[in-house]
């Protein structure tokens, strides 16, 4: 499965279980949640805390956490915590990144 895939997979879990109020729906998401995440897991790239991508992008981890909020960097959520896949986290530098722009006009 590919992480794409599952990183859906587990947004979708996660709007289920903040619909549901039985306690044993909500353990069997959890259980769900936890074994996707043991996928991603698996694929070579063990997840990053908030402190892991914050270093990592040389920011604060309020700067990460302000970004999770407002929906900025993907992540995967687990629980109350955020969970940041690597190979993610470099393509949405790579793809956030804006091409340089000559600022010299020509003489004429």
């Amino acid at each position: 499965m590919k992480s794409e895939t599952i990183l859906t997979a587990l947004d979708t879990l996660q709007e289920a279980m903040q619909q549901t109020k039985s306690p044993s729906e909500i353990t069997a998401l959890s259980d769900r949640m936890i074994a996707l995440i043991d996928r991603l897991g698996d694929q070579g790239e063990p997840l990053w805390s908030i402190e892991q991508a914050a270093e990592y992008l040389h920011v604060s981890r309020a700067c990460i956490q302000r970004w999770c909020r407002c929906e900025m960097i993907p992540f995967v959520p687990f629980g109350a915590q955020k969970m940041f896949l690597p190979s993610a986290i470099r393509k949405w530098l790579i793809d956030s990144t804006k091409k340089p722009h000559s600022v010299w006009r020509k003489r004429r």
